[in-house]
């Protein structure tokens, strides 16, 4: 059974603000370019009208977090996932009201505390619904240190057991199979349809995610594009591999952004840390790489014709991301497939998740059928 958190509505909240110089840009690779940036102002405003609100005096609505435990099977581990549920949600057994789900990821070194702990989802939650924003159910599932995919090697799960992982036990954070990407799309999404009153559809059903959960919001949004109708960014990791190729340098003036031909360059553009953490679940050559690319994915679904999830990223001009962030931005728009794109002030930060996951929420919501 899911147990209770109460989350102070605005305790701690950092709302967006827009000042000269904050906004790098924000476009659209696609229609309403303008029509974005007027909607962010708007809803600006309205977290601002709401936190004047509560200094007011006037409380507005909470809605609750909920600590579950899950088998998840595609994995063979034991699991855990946060739950938000909107203020108006009715936990009696006669309630019918049906909501919108969207499923947040973590980042590397997190868990599924993250998203509400230190992105205070719960606050902006409550203060976006306060000022008009649709309610929805937000799901936060651990996804370990997995990348969100499906590992191109198999789990060494007694190597695993010998390293510490925080206060995670092993037989929790080692899994089987590693099969991350299915276990989102598959395990969570009927474990969340099965607890809770959701409409259990793609349109009613979004994605999200900062950091390597960005990577995993859009790469599994992209193989499961039948699951999920909307896919957000946080400063995701979008361009795994990413080099600056300067062998153009001298024909054209310009150096050329691409991602790494062979092991080395792939080892070179990651950087030990990185590529320390990764190679296990990328593996070692360019064609692996290539096969967990969200870009490539995206353009495999336009290929096929299955139905692409609407898509939005942000990312802060601080961040060390910002190139990847650019170049997937680049490509999509170059092949003709439709993004919601905006780049604030702001590093690869906890600070930077507080101040703009606001504006991922508030596309989900805009965007989701009820």
């Amino acid at each position: 059974m899911p147990s209770d958190w109460r989350a102070d509505a605005l305790a701690g909240l950092t709302l967006p603000t827009f000042r000269a110089g904050a906004v790098r840009g924000v476009t659209a690779a696609g229609p309403d370019r303008q029509g974005g940036m007027l909607r962010s102002l708007f809803r600006s405003c309205l977290l601002l009208s709401v936190f004047s609100l509560r200094a007011g005096g006037v409380e507005i609505a909470r809605g609750t977090v909920h600590r579950n435990t899950m088998w998840a099977p595609t994995l063979g581990a034991m699991k855990h996932m946060m739950v938000y549920l909107p203020p108006s949600y009715d936990t009696t057994r006669t309630a019918t009201k049906r909501y919108p789900v969207a499923i947040y990821l973590h980042g590397r070194w997190g868990d599924e505390t993250d998203i509400v702990k230190l992105g205070r989802l719960a606050a902006s939650m409550d203060s976006l619904i306060a000022g008009g924003m649709p309610e929805m159910i937000v799901a936060m599932p651990d996804g370990d240190d997995g990348w969100w995919t499906t590992w191109n090697s198999a789990s060494d799960m007694a190597e695993c057991a010998r390293t510490p992982h925080r206060d995670e036990p092993a037989a929790e954070f080692c899994v089987p199979n590693p099969n991350y990407d299915y276990y989102v799309a598959h395990d969570v999404t009927q474990f969340v349809d099965s607890t809770y009153r959701t409409l259990a559809r793609r349109e009613s059903r979004a994605i999200g995610g900062y950091s390597m959960g960005g990577y995993g919001s859009f790469t599994i949004a992209a193989r499961y594009p039948e699951v999920f109708g909307v896919a957000v960014s946080h400063g995701g990791v979008l361009t795994p591999g990413l080099m600056a190729d300067s062998t153009t340098l001298s024909a054209t003036g310009q150096v050329t952004w691409r991602i790494g031909r062979s092991n080395a360059e792939l080892r070179k553009a990651s950087g030990p840390n990185e590529w320390g953490a990764m190679f296990q679940m990328f593996g070692v050559d360019p064609t692996s790489w290539h096969a967990r690319d969200p870009a490539s994915l995206f353009l495999a679904v336009k290929a096929r014709g299955a139905p692409m999830p609407v898509l939005y990223a942000d990312a802060g001009i601080g961040d060390e991301r910002l190139q990847q962030n650019e170049t997937f931005r680049a490509t999509l728009e170059a092949n003709h497939i439709p993004l919601s794109y905006a780049e604030w002030k702001g590093k690869h930060t906890w600070k930077y998740v507080q101040a703009h996951l606001p504006e991922g929420l508030h596309f989900i919501a805009d965007r989701m059928t009820r």
